[in-house]
C-alpha cells in the first residue's frame, strides 16, 4: 500500500493536502468533496466583491483562505471554465 509520501509525490500535491484527505478518510471513510463546493461559493462571493483582483491574488486568497496552494496557471485554466453554478457568461 502506497503511503503518504507516495501519494504526494504522485498526484504533486502538497503533504497538508495529502494529510487533510487521510483525516478526511480515517473520519469519515472517505474523502468527502463538499469542501471543493464551498471553496467554489466563497471564491464566487470573492470575485462579485472584488471583480479586479489579479490572478495571483486570487490563488494567494486560495491558499491563505483554503490550504489550496494553485499556481496562477491553474487558476487562470479553472476560471476559464463556467464552474459558477447559477451565473452565465453573458
Amino acid at each position: 500500500m502506497a503511503g503518504k509520501e507516495d501519494v504526494t509525490q504522485a498526484l504533486g500535491d502538497s503533504s497538508r493536502s495529502v494529510n487533510r484527505w487521510a483525516k478526511n478518510y480515517e473520519e469519515y471513510g472517505h474523502v468527502e468533496r463538499s469542501f471543493v463546493a464551498a471553496i467554489l461559493r466563497d471564491l464566487h462571493k470573492l470575485i462579485c466583491q472584488n471583480p479586479s483582483l489579479f490572478l495571483d491574488e486570487i490563488g494567494e486568497w486560495l491558499t491563505i483562505c483554503h490550504d489550496q496552494p494553485v499556481s496562477t496557471t491553474a487558476v487562470y485554466c479553472d476560471l476559464r471554465v463556467p464552474f459558477f453554478v447559477g451565473t452565465s457568461s453573458r
